[in-house]
């Protein structure tokens, strides 16, 4: 079954924007192609996208982050994105880390989501830095998110060597969701979609939802919010799709909400593992509609009733076109 979606477009225009396809990165490997082929041996093409981390990039990074990165760490990089079919297998990113023996460069895969699903040295002159990155420490990095790196790093008895795998890992997941969120998020959103309505040849279509629809004690951060309409190859109106970050119960979650043709919430999914009580408290707002949502004065409600209020008013214009 073929997804059509705007992220195909909008990762030819990033490539061609950036300086092209297979294009040389700011720390780039020797060898890309062969390493990424080793990493993805089912990818029958990829595709690179280079960004500059910009200052506002850099104050993300740092707020993601408890360690600190040194100025000339961050620069001009090249994310690549392994393709089978032309729809993508997952990501590829190297950094560049500071060892005895000077630079080392680790090669990183990760899903779309952040989680790193493998890593191996591209250039590695230190042996109790390689020694370091044994089968043990693979199976805790492997499927990781920053959090569960971050979690990782604070554990006691960890080698310097161990401290310089565990924290490029968590360096290069958190660079590639912040510096790449804009061309992910179109690609994220297609898989999802093709979950939700394995049926359909879904067509998306990127919805514009002001930041002022929010208000401030809400919990949601309005700049994140990006929503898109979904139609089947038939032309029928299926629902809408819509990201969002929240700060709630203390933590900053992603959550992912499906919304029916009707404006009724469908499901609320979060990306890594959300805490019990905080599943429990979205869970309880499934099935609701703007017109409801009203009856549930959960602190989880008033969350869900701001961002039905917001595209409310997309859907609408949406579904009439």
């Amino acid at each position: 079954m073929k997804v059509s979606s705007i992220w195909q477009m909008s990762l030819l225009m990033a490539c061609v924007l950036t300086g092209g396809v297979h294009a040389q990165a700011y720390c780039a490997l020797r060898d890309p192609v062969r390493v990424l082929y080793d990493s993805y041996p089912e990818a029958d093409a990829y595709r690179s996208i280079i960004r500059t981390v910009g200052v506002a990039d850099r104050d993300a990074i740092a707020k993601q982050l408890p360690f600190t990165i040194l100025y000339d760490e961050l620069g001009r990089h090249t994310l690549y994105i392994a393709l089978r079919d032309g729809r993508p297998l997952g990501l590829f990113h190297v950094r560049s880390e500071r060892s005895r023996y000077g630079l080392t460069e680790i090669a990183w895969s990760l899903d779309l989501e952040g989680r790193i699903t493998g890593g191996s040295f591209q250039r590695c002159r230190d042996q109790k830095l390689r020694d370091a990155f044994d089968s043990d420490l693979q199976d805790q990095i492997i499927g990781a998110d920053i959090p569960t790196i971050l979690t990782l790093l604070q554990k006691e008895g960890m080698t310097p060597e161990q401290f310089v795998l565990l924290s490029s890992a968590a360096k290069t997941a958190a660079v590639t969701l912040i510096v790449w969120n804009d061309d992910l998020l179109p690609m994220r959103a297609a898989i999802r979609s093709n979950a939700i309505w394995p049926e359909s040849e879904v067509i998306l279509r990127s919805e514009s939802i002001a930041p002022s629809a929010f208000s401030a004690d809400s919990g949601i951060e309005p700049s994140t919010v990006r929503a898109w309409s979904a139609r089947g190859g038939d032309g029928q109106y299926l629902g809408q799709l819509v990201r969002s970050w929240i700060r709630f119960d203390n933590h900053r979650i992603e959550l992912w909400w499906q919304i029916d043709l009707n404006g009724r919430i469908v499901a609320v999914s979060g990306v890594g593992v959300l805490p019990s009580g905080i599943q429990t408290a979205f869970a309880e707002v499934v099935g609701k509609s703007e017109a409801t949502i009203s009856g549930c004065s959960t602190a989880a409600g008033v969350v869900a009733g701001e961002l039905l209020q917001a595209i409310d008013q997309s859907a609408a214009g949406e579904k009439g076109q």
